[in-house]
């Protein structure tokens, strides 16, 4: 899977560093999260890309799966702490 980045640049999709942002922006939220449940988060949102993006797919849709599975999986504030942190970056 590739991610297209906002400056057109592409890069294959990294579950690390999608897993990284996840937990910098727990820390700031004040949310604990083990290993398992960055985990868990990192492939439900890789196997959602995958159902609906063969190939590639934006930061921008990247950005609001991750919302959306935070949200679905119970870590409202976190999802909201991970909206600033990445747009803020």
């Amino acid at each position: 899977m590739k991610v297209i980045k906002k400056n057109g640049r592409i890069e294959d999709f990294d579950e690390k560093k999608l897993g990284t942002s996840i937990l910098n922006a727990a820390l700031d939220a004040k949310t604990n999260l083990t290993q398992g449940d960055i985990n868990n988060i990192t492939k439900e949102i890789y196997t959602e890309l995958k159902k609906f993006r063969n190939k590639e797919t934006s930061s921008y849709e990247l950005f609001a799966l991750t919302i959306t599975i935070l949200k679905n999986q119970g870590f409202k504030n976190l999802a909201k702490e991970y909206a600033s942190y990445s747009i803020n970056f």
